[in-house]
């Protein structure tokens, strides 16, 4: 018999890289769904449903309009 005897910290490491397996596979394919979902979306004209980064000047524009009440 090869393994007489298993160790409760290898169980416990084993249970360890299967959860961490399974986690580690939901979130790479909900990172893969949505980059394939934005691809598709630019390519047919629709906006991403991600809010977009603020830039400069629209800060800028903020800033000047909360200047002028």
């Amino acid at each position: 018999m090869i393994l007489g005897y298993i160790d409760p910290g290898l169980g416990q490491m084993i249970w360890l890289s299967i959860v961490s397996a399974i986690t580690g596979f939901i979130f790479y394919i909900k990172k893969t769904r949505a980059f394939i979902m934005n691809f598709f979306l630019k390519i047919f004209g629709r906006e991403s449903k991600q809010t977009p980064a603020v830039t400069e000047k629209s800060s800028v524009e903020a800033e000047s309009k909360a200047e002028v009440r």
